[in-house]
């Protein structure tokens, strides 16, 4: 079974649990709040702003469909022996979320805490299934005094009570990074579909070696000084991954478990190169003046979607780092094509073997 059709039939399943719910069910909802970017409000700088997603959805979904379909595929399809019962569990955990019905037609509001403002998002879309991303203006927050960046505890109240995020505030200057997540910083294996379905569904998730500890070292190295208030502002770390918003509850246990100093978060459900360029100029958007670091891989689109973003926004992006995957497109031809109009001291190719050795780099002080 290949990742589309597996897809497909998650797809389909919550297609038919939407429109059989009933009107009752609808209402005994829960709500899944994600990490969010928050940023000073260009407008007013008094006010900050978090770029929010949520996605809203029937409690409690009957997940036997769910685990008759696992059972049948990891049985036949995967061969699964041992510890048999362990790894269904797992892959039901991990893919519930697609079990489930979203629903539309409900405002989320949404506060964070030492903020003077609550923000009522747009209402969830029948076409989104249940998710809406937006942004939420949450007036003046304590958090953010001295300019350096902060957190928050985000939360937002229901008929299943309280669901709570993490707001990662951070000022208008200083340095970040944009980072992918499959086969950047986590081994997933997207070459090898039945190996990526696998580290999907029940393998313990793996860091890529050597990552974990660099990501430590970028978020000391990439502190810079405000030059308003003479205060620390550490970078602000956004990933864009490919990966379906269903599975950010197992993501971001990954990231709190094997990159603490770098867990912030920006999802993305699309791995084309329109769609991330989109996210990428979100980003710019919240932080025009910031400078960012962007790491990605060559299995997918990563060079081809730093590159269109580094002539887009000159300055934006001062350094590009494409982990080199054994198997992937890694002709010179194609990188000279993805990485056309941009300097070559200021984008580097690495191999599981350097991975050591970027830590050397002082990308603070401009190089790559």
């Amino acid at each position: 079974m290949t990742l589309h059709s597996f897809t497909i039939v998650f797809v389909l399943f919550q297609w038919i649990l939407a429109t059989t719910a009933s009107p009752v069910r609808r209402h005994e909802t829960s709500t899944l709040l994600f990490n969010s970017p928050a940023f000073q409000n260009p407008q007013k700088s008094s006010d900050t702003i978090a770029a929010v997603q949520a996605y809203v959805y029937i409690s409690q979904p009957n997940l036997t469909p769910v685990h008759t379909f696992l059972d049948d595929v990891l049985k036949h399809t995967f061969k699964v022996a041992d510890e048999f019962e362990k790894k269904l569990a797992t892959a039901v955990d991990r893919m519930k979320l697609f079990g489930s019905v979203g629903v539309p037609d409900v405002q989320v509001k949404v506060s964070v805490q030492g903020c003077s403002r609550e923000s009522s998002l747009p209402h969830t879309a029948l076409k989104d299934l249940g998710f809406v991303s937006a942004h939420a203006s949450l007036g003046s927050c304590r958090f953010t005094t001295g300019t350096t960046s902060r957190t928050a505890e985000l939360s937002s109240s229901g008929s299943d009570g309280k669901s709570t995020a993490t707001a990662f505030y951070s000022p208008p200057e200083g340095l970040g990074i944009i980072s992918d997540v499959d086969d950047t910083i986590k081994v997933t294996n997207v070459l090898t579909k039945s190996l990526l379905i696998e580290n999907t569904l029940y393998k313990d998730p793996v860091p890529v070696a050597g990552m974990p500890d660099l990501y430590s070292h970028l978020s000391k190295s990439l502190t810079t000084k405000s030059t308003t208030a003479g205060t620390s502002i550490p970078p602000q770390f956004l990933y864009v991954s490919g990966s379906p918003f269903q599975l950010y509850p197992f993501l971001s246990k990954f990231l709190e478990s094997h990159y603490p100093d770098a867990n912030d978060w920006w999802g993305s459900d699309e791995a084309k190169v329109d769609y991330k360029v989109e996210q990428i100029n979100r980003i710019h958007e919240m932080y025009p003046k910031k400078s960012f670091l962007a790491v990605g891989d060559s299995t997918e689109m990563d060079p081809e979607v730093y590159g269109k973003i580094f002539k887009q926004h000159k300055g934006f992006l001062r350094c590009i780092w494409i982990h080199l995957v054994d198997g992937a497109k890694n002709s010179q031809s194609r990188f000279d094509a993805a990485l056309e109009g941009v300097p070559k001291n200021q984008y580097r190719l690495y191999k599981d073997s350097e991975i050591g050795k970027l830590k050397e780099i002082d990308v603070a002080g401009g190089r790559c």
